[in-house]
């Protein structure tokens, strides 16, 4: 499904198993039904470019109906409220109370409070129970505190631009286009680690249980242990920037995005004993590394950079520290879905979803087979 109605790039999403809202150039923020793109909603505050959003997921999810359509009565009356966070160039944060009614048929947002603090454009932002992390363009990282919408600490130690961060058990890690990676404590302000290893500016980064992905402007993904600093393994094979990366865990698949235009999905696995299965994201594997050429670091518009992974012959090997062989798997690549750079990429366990500087959303289903992930319609 290809989805159209913002007038400009659209530059960050989010979705659910409901809705995908998404942010853009054109200073606007839609959601969407996923399942028939319609639009429900459109949200202006802004004064700028809307560059990253988060969202509450399924916080409408005591509802049993699965439609987008009209309701009718008392019950389409109801509401359900959650929280979204939106960030632009405007350097502000924005929190929005966000409500959406029992059938799902309207969804309407009200801005509790805008967050101050940067002086340069907000590029990424994460939020959990505790905290909303800011990250931007004026090498700042802030941390409010999401009870009471107040600056706790400002992390400062990045010479470049921030582009992106993570957000995991009260620690953050930043990326940046000073080219190295910082994890830092949230509530105390303390940086605990620098990691380096990536040949150019730092675009993207995942952070989940004890694992690290990066995605980098020399055209690699990395991936590190949060708790050592290891790095575990390189990835390489996009040819241009590559802008956007998501993981999970405990399936071993990585989907990245890049301005070549395509949106490729891996898999990793560690090799156990002898006799065993090979299992997904795990610690003992030593490091590779692609010394690929690639642009030098730069920003569109109001955009960042960068992101992840790929092989040319889709297959990665590496030697993990017990000696045996392990491997990284290009399961699809997908190109031409965009007519120009992708500039965000989300899935779950049944879709992909991603934007671009060309206006539109795609939404790819594989809700029986990854490997036969299609247009979804």
């Amino acid at each position: 499904m290809r989805i159209e109605g913002h007038g400009d790039s659209v530059y960050c999403l989010d979705f659910d198993s409901r809705r995908i809202i998404t942010g853009s150039r054109d200073r606007t923020i839609k959601v969407w039904c996923i399942r028939t793109g319609e639009c429900l909603a459109t949200f202006e505050a802004h004064l700028g470019s809307v560059l990253c959003l988060k969202f509450e997921k399924d916080f409408d999810a005591f509802r049993q109906s699965n439609s987008c359509g009209a309701g009718d009565g008392l019950e389409d009356e109801q509401e359900s409220h959650g929280l979204m966070v939106s960030g632009s160039s405007d350097c502000t944060v924005r929190v929005w109370n966000l409500y959406a009614s029992h059938r799902g048929s309207r969804v309407r947002a009200d801005v509790q409070t805008v967050l101050r603090g940067h002086s340069g454009g907000v590029l990424d932002l994460r939020m959990d129970e505790k905290w909303i992390v800011s990250c931007s363009k004026d090498a700042l990282i802030n941390v409010y505190s999401r009870s009471t919408l107040t600056l706790h600490a400002v992390l400062r130690g990045h010479e470049g631009p921030v582009n992106a961060i993570g957000l995991e058990g009260g620690r953050v890690v930043s990326a940046s286009g000073d080219g190295r990676m910082m994890l830092w404590d949230a509530g105390s302000g303390r940086c605990e680690r620098v990691f380096e290893g990536h040949e150019r500016g730092l675009a993207c980064i995942e952070f989940k249980d004890d694992l690290i992905l990066s995605g980098s402007n020399d055209c690699t993904i990395k991936l590190w242990r949060a708790s050592t600093g290891e790095c575990l393994h390189t990835f390489a094979g996009h040819t241009l920037l590559v802008r956007a990366l998501c993981f999970d865990p405990r399936t071993g698949y990585v989907v990245s995005a890049s301005y070549d235009r395509s949106v490729r999905v891996w898999e990793w696995r560690e090799p156990c004993d002898a006799g065993s299965p090979s299992t997904p994201f795990s610690s003992s594997a030593s490091s590779t590394h692609s010394g690929r050429s690639s642009h030098e670091l730069m920003y569109t518009g109001d955009t960042d950079v960068a992101s992840v992974v790929g092989v040319a012959d889709g297959v990665v090997g590496y030697r993990g520290m017990n000696g045996k062989r392990g491997m990284g798997r290009l399961v699809r690549e997908f190109r031409d879905l965009h007519g120009s750079h992708i500039f965000d990429v989300k899935f779950d366990v049944g879709r992909i979803v991603s934007t671009s500087h060309d206006q539109k959303i795609v939404v790819l289903d594989f809700t029986h087979d990854i490997e036969g992930a299609e247009i979804f319609m």
